[in-house]
């Protein structure tokens, strides 16, 4: 989006906020001036200490952004499909998880290394998806997942059973724990409403 000034107009409140004043969902003002001068509209996607990633409400493009921008809307949890009046061939994403932007495309050969592990577990054990029926499977697959950390720091790279790295077991391992205990987390709020 290029470099970034406020966007004035007086209409709307001159507040300007800083990136920490900023929340997923929110629409914010900007202007940029990136061979030419380009005043927008766009919907908060990711923070972080000193920048704001905005996805354009026009063409969906995407920019990280310093400080001075102007909030016009706080989506205050309403989802941002009924707040806007959706125009053809746009696509709200704000406040969901970037899962190609922000894991497919950051770690594509470690999650084929992860895959691999999970392909020889179905070799061994000959059934998709058994994992999750071990019993105490939590503090099993936190011990394999220490097991296979310290391999690594004690020089082994490589698992001599499975021929696969450690710390690709240990990656898969880390899912299977964070898995387990996202699903238990939600059967507990499910049983709670």
């Amino acid at each position: 989006m290029g470099d970034v000034s406020p966007y004035r107009d007086d209409k709307r409140s001159e507040k300007m906020h800083k990136t920490s004043d900023f929340r997923v969902g929110d629409i914010v003002a900007y202007t940029t001036k990136h061979i030419a001068e380009y005043r927008g509209e766009g919907v908060v996607v990711d923070t972080d200490h000193e920048f704001v990633y905005v996805e354009d409400k026009r063409d969906r493009r995407g920019g990280w952004l310093p400080n001075g921008l102007k909030l016009i809307d706080r989506m205050r949890g309403r989802k941002i499909e009924s707040a806007q009046k959706a125009e053809s061939g746009q696509k709200y994403d704000a406040g969901k998880p970037p899962a190609w932007r922000g894991l497919a495309t950051y770690f594509p050969r470690a999650l084929l290394a992860v895959a691999e592990v999970s392909g020889f577990g179905y070799e061994k054990y000959k059934e998709w998806n058994g994992w999750r029926k071990v019993a105490n499977g939590d503090q099993r697959y936190a011990d394999a997942l220490l097991r296979h950390t310290l391999a690594r720091a004690s020089g082994e790279t490589f698992d001599p059973e499975s021929k696969l790295r450690h710390a690709a077991q240990a990656a898969w391992n880390a899912l299977a724990v964070l898995e387990l205990e996202l699903n238990a987390t939600e059967k507990v709020n499910d049983a709670s409403k």
